[in-house]
């Protein structure tokens, strides 16, 4: 390439010249080719060997490649002329010739390498290619890192999923100005009315692509508005990169998550005040292995417990629950327990074995038309159960015992509310000691609503039902929410 350079620099220097008397006769006259051409070869290999410029590989070029030529040509084409100057005094060469050669050495060496990422990240796929019918129109709303990385990943894609109509910006000056060639066409507040347009025009997308991280929960939950409005689905541009697969997955799409879409802020919890009632504490945990019971686990542990008693019926989900403390908790001690906590004689022994201070009795029936088709088992388990677990609490001195319940004990309508209030009941009227003991145990009842993505929620049933394309169930044809 020095060489080349070289050649191509003298006759951009000397064109008149060579064309009028031709390119013999002016190398002999000039006598441009020695020594210059044997010095500027072996200055570039040098220069270039030492910096490592040729381990660079092509398919991945960058503009920190483009930056290592520049400062190795200029080092180069730098000593080149010292050199020059020093045994010829330049008189040999005309002195803009340097000048030219650096300016073509960087061409040569730089535009090979990005044509060939080029061509390699088939981004002439859409010069030729006219068949996008296949492809699923998309608008990306946001401007960031996030957007560029995903237009960038989709256009080195040799089978991309999406064709992007344009990215929604933050305001109107962000309109008209394109990343990856790919154009801002309109603002975020102005998503409705464009996206009539590309109705009325019939190219309105079938989906929304949130790509920033610059959108509080109000924005998202007027983008679903929208969406919802015309019949679009509402996406996001996953977080990260899969390190598991070792492939990237920014040209992928997941669905938002349901808790980006709450009416509400998120409750940021006083973890100062929660730590100050668990550290140190020896804590059962009944359901340990179940959505809610594990994830009690997960919190406890950040609250430096002095030993986890974990109880649940079913082995292999308290087997889940255990390793998870065994490979990610290590330093917390804990004890797992295989319980049905209708044994009431297997419950007393466990709290005498153990001595817990706090109790979290997350162990119940909650499926409500399991319940309703097994009543008996649903109120042995969520009455008697619970009975077995609060007197085992009494009579062994434990300090508060943590009731989890449901909405559904509200005014229920069902055998599974029905029971969950009845125990609810029982806990209230063993927590009436606390009058005339205050030493006795403080029972405390929490309800819970739907909880996001519990296993058996209708949230996660409501999502496989749309994956697999409805339709959408319920258990009664009468059911309001």
């Amino acid at each position: 390439m020095a060489g080349l350079s070289f050649f191509i620099s003298i006759f951009l220097r000397l064109q008149e010249e060579i064309f009028i008397k031709g390119w013999d006769q002016v190398m002999e006259e000039r006598d441009l080719l020695f020594p210059s051409l044997p010095i500027f070869i072996v200055v570039c290999a040098a220069v270039f060997l030492s910096s490592d410029l040729y381990k660079g590989i092509w398919r991945f070029a960058s503009l920190n490649d483009m930056t290592a030529i520049f400062k190795t040509t200029t080092i180069a084409v730098f000593i080149f002329t010292f050199l020059m100057f020093a045994i010829t005094r330049l008189e040999t060469i005309p002195r803009s010739l340097p000048f030219i050669n650096w300016f073509v050495l960087i061409i040569l060496l730089g535009g090979p390498r990005f044509i060939y990422r080029v061509f390699k990240d088939h981004q002439f796929k859409y010069v030729f290619s006219k068949d996008d019918q296949r492809l699923v129109p998309i608008l990306l709303v946001g401007m960031s890192n996030k957007s560029e990385l995903f237009i960038r990943e989709l256009n080195r894609s040799s089978a991309p999923n999406y064709k992007i109509i344009g990215i929604i910006g933050k305001s109107k000056s962000n309109i008209g100005q394109k990343i990856h060639n790919v154009e801002v066409i309109d603002q975020i507040s102005n998503l409705n009315n464009l996206l009539e347009k590309l109705k009325s025009e019939n190219e309105c997308p079938q989906r929304i692509v949130i790509a920033t991280e610059n959108l509080d929960t109000d924005g998202t939950q007027d983008l679903f508005n929208i969406a919802e409005k015309f019949g679009v689905t509402l996406s996001r541009i996953p977080s990260r990169m899969s390190l598991k697969s070792g492939i990237s997955e920014m040209d992928e799409i997941e669905s938002v998550p349901i808790e980006d879409l709450l009416g509400r802020t998120q409750t940021i919890l006083n973890r100062k005040n929660i730590k100050s009632m668990i550290d140190g504490k020896r804590v059962l945990i009944t359901g340990a292995g179940g959505s809610i019971g594990s994830e009690l686990v997960h919190q406890i542990c950040e609250l430096n417990p002095s030993k986890l008693i974990l109880a649940d019926i079913s082995e292999n989900l308290l087997y889940e629950i255990t390793q998870y403390l065994i490979e990610k908790k290590a330093k917390i001690k804990h004890k797992s327990y295989i319980l049905d906590i209708r044994d009431k004689r297997k419950v007393e022994k466990i709290f005498k074995e153990t001595s817990p201070e706090i109790t979290f009795h997350a162990a119940a029936l909650k499926h409500v038309p399991i319940v309703e088709m097994n009543p008996g088992e649903g109120l042995l388990t969520n009455v008697i159960g619970t009975r077995n677990v609060a007197d085992a609490c009494e009579r062994n001195q434990v300090k508060v015992m943590v009731q989890i319940s449901t909405d559904k004990a509200v005014n229920p309508t069902n055998i599974m509310g029905g029971s969950k209030r009845l125990s609810e009941c029982y806990c209230q009227a063993l927590d009436v000691n606390r009058k005339t003991n205050p030493n006795a145990t403080q029972f405390v009842t929490v309800r819970f609503g739907n909880v996001l993505g519990s296993a058996g929620s209708v949230i996660p049933l409501f999502q496989r039902q749309l994956q697999e394309g409805g339709p959408l169930t319920i258990t009664d044809p009468e059911m309001t929410r």
